[in-house]
């Protein structure tokens, strides 16, 4: 997917106020004792003298800018994260892409808003809800998690976007037309050039719909089949197909519920991710990287603490058995790869469930160095070769045989447990 141009942080900050004022008065700033301030510092010192009189949104800007300074990122990074807790401050929407999305999706599409997300949707209003109370959870524990990494990520200036289609073909349609998406065994997606992730409900989807009909089929026959019958006398005849057919819905209702919520959880992951510092829209990130940090938050429950060290049984038992039958894909061209292979079926498979186990053996072991891989891969200018990303990998976390040895032994100790 091309890769939008990034404008740099001090210049969309002061669309409002006028970045080239706010700029020049940072730069001509004079410190009490004489000499000359960095441009970071000063505007980081304006932006606390406009918290402090109370200024809230001139304070954010201010400290925006500062923190696109490595001199004084992480005070600016803390610093927004207190201006965030102030009752005043509320972060609004870009209200001139909302409404660009609006007018493409019709009327069906309602808008709905949390604190920090804006879902725009044509599905039932008290599901939507509940996506945008776990798209709030999901906020909390990636800041919790991105932190652990001690990187000074920030919150995100407006609001984020997600598009919540309730038919799977509405879906492929509005993904292709407006995206260029047309992958079917894609069930949602983050949007960088648009800044946003569109997904569906999943029980209208080809992975449930059908098993659903089904079963609805066979629920209708055996009640027609069974309307007139007797009722059973004995233990041995207490078989009741309709009943049985019955529970087997609810429990593909309940699969599909429980994947909508790991979905809702990884696309979210995704959308904060590229707003908050932790990675860069300009930047070319390794697959492994950024499917591995979303799969490692996938829950079925967002109530309690989930991410990075929680059981993920799916991936880790597709890891297992892709390992047990010789098929998984070489270290080496999986950390190089940019994205799926669109000629490799199979490549899906083994990208997202070896993505997966690559994190959160990392995130265990070697947190500090994946802290710092970010950090490098984000820092970096110009293209980056497969090669390159290699090197950059091995810098950071040893060799791609020792880390490949250290995932099969674990795997394999895991499968004896």
């Amino acid at each position: 997917m091309p890769r939008a141009p990034r404008l740099s942080v001090l210049l969309m900050c002061a669309a409002s106020l006028g970045a080239l004022h706010l700029t020049q008065q940072a730069r001509g700033a004079t410190p009490p004792g004489g000499g000359r301030e960095s441009p970071a510092r000063a505007a980081l010192e304006r932006g606390w003298q406009a918290m402090q009189a109370g200024h809230l949104r001139e304070a954010d800007l201010w400290l925006r800018a500062a923190w696109t300074h490595e001199e004084t990122r992480g005070e600016a990074a803390e610093s927004l994260w207190s201006l965030q807790q102030d009752p005043d401050f509320d972060t609004d929407a870009e209200e001139k892409a909302v409404g660009e999305v609006e007018a493409a999706l019709g009327p069906a599409f309602r808008r709905m808003e949390s604190a920090h997300f804006v879902v725009l949707s044509d599905s039932d209003p008290e599901w939507v809800r509940s996506r945008l109370a776990m798209m709030e959870h999901t906020r909390r524990e990636f800041f919790r998690v991105a932190r652990s990494l001690n990187l000074p990520v920030v919150p995100h200036e407006r609001k984020l976007l997600c598009i919540l289609i309730e038919s799977y073909d509405d879906f492929i349609a509005y993904s292709a037309e407006h995206d260029g998406i047309s992958a079917a065994w894609i069930a949602g997606y983050y949007s960088l050039p648009h800044n946003r992730v569109v997904f569906y409900n999943d029980v209208n989807g080809p992975a449930f719909s059908p098993r659903l009909e089904t079963l609805a089929e066979r629920h209708r026959a055996s009640k027609v089949r069974h309307a007139g019958a007797a009722a059973p006398t004995g233990a041995h005849e207490a078989r009741d197909p309709a009943r049985e057919t019955e529970q087997a819905m609810r429990e593909v209702e309940r699969l599909a519920s429980d994947f909508s919520v790991a979905k809702t959880v990884h696309e979210t992951v995704h959308l904060l991710s590229f707003n908050t510092g932790l990675q860069s829209p300009s930047r070319a990130y390794p697959i492994w990287l950024s499917e591995g940090l979303a799969s490692n938050f996938e829950t079925p429950d967002t109530s309690g603490t989930f991410g990075p060290g929680m059981v993920s049984s799916e991936r880790e038992r597709t890891f297992a058995r892709l390992l047990e039958s010789g098929r998984l894909m070489p270290l080496g061209r999986l950390v190089g790869l940019a994205e799926v292979p669109p000629d490799e079926t199979q490549a899906v498979e083994q990208v997202y469930a070896q993505a997966h186990v690559l994190f959160a053996h990392l995130y265990a072991t070697r947190r500090v160095s994946l802290g710092r891989y970010f950090e490098d891969l984000s820092a970096r200018t110009g293209s980056t070769s497969a090669a390159d990303h290699v090197r950059i990998f091995e810098r950071c976390f040893g060799t791609v045989r020792d880390i490949e040895e250290e995932l099969a032994s674990s795997a394999r100790k895991a499968g004896r447990r």
